[in-house]
């Protein structure tokens, strides 16, 4: 049989190569037409990873804003509250700087234990709450000192509620003595006075805000790490020397 005067062997010849070109500019189109796809779909990821990254680093930016300038206007505070109840109310900026920047170093490394929380490196986490510690520290110098029994101990009772409820009850007793002792001490100086009432309530309003903002450092950890004992031993140990110490000499000056 001929088609137009080829057989048919001679039409498959000619036909056949033009079908294989076909078919290899198919291929290639295709092939092209993925590496577009699996080019756009990378920046596309690209794109949202930066993107993500930069509001991650925004988020922590505010964060830390926020840390930082909460403790200055609740230093200010402190210092007005101290000044308001004391009976001969002296003013110094030496001692007022002092109380304002304590707080201030208070709620940053606050802040920077909140961030470590959002993050996945245990270690980070770990060097945080160590400084978040420290950072603790200007709070109880000088006539702060009374109050670390209620900022570490009502800080831990509310914060650790994996820790058995008669040892929580313990430490809220133990967090309530000084406002208790330095409520009593008001109205003994001052009687029933306004000046009593807005001692007791900057007493608790500005304690209460500390204790709160304890949890960041004091809150167990949800990465499921848990450090190894001998560190927790020894934490223990040096926080009494560097507290005992001091109180044995006459108190934290």
């Amino acid at each position: 049989m001929a088609i137009n005067g080829f057989g048919i062997r001679q039409f498959c010849q000619l036909a056949t190569p033009n079908l294989r070109v076909q078919a290899i500019d198919y291929r290639k189109s295709i092939h092209q037409d993925s590496s577009m796809t699996r080019r756009g779909s990378h920046n596309q990821s690209a794109t949202a990873v930066a993107r993500l990254g930069g509001q991650k680093t925004g988020r922590s930016l505010t964060t830390l804003l926020i840390g930082l300038f909460g403790g200055l206007f609740l230093g200010a505070l402190a210092r007005l509250w101290m000044r308001g109840i004391a009976v001969d109310p002296e003013f110094t900026w030496s001692g007022t700087l002092g109380i304002v920047i304590g707080f201030a170093i208070f709620g940053l490394t606050q802040s920077c234990v909140a961030i470590a929380r959002t993050r996945t490196r245990p270690v980070v986490l770990s060097l945080c709450r160590f400084f978040a510690v420290v950072g603790m520290v200007p709070l109880f110098v000088a006539a702060g000192a009374p109050m670390l029994p209620t900022v570490v101990g009502g800080g831990l009772a509310v914060t650790r509620k994996d820790w058995h409820r008669a040892v929580r009850i313990v430490l809220v007793i133990i967090a309530a003595i000084p406002p208790v002792v330095i409520s009593r001490d008001l109205i003994d100086k001052f009687g029933g006075s306004l000046q009593t009432l807005v001692g007791i309530v900057g007493l608790v309003a500005i304690y209460s805000t500390i204790v709160w903002a304890t949890k960041f450092c004091f809150a167990p950890r949800t990465d499921g790490w848990r450090r190894p004992r001998w560190v927790t031993m020894a934490t223990v140990v040096g926080v009494c020397v560097a507290v005992g110490i001091p109180l044995a000499l006459g108190g934290i000056k």
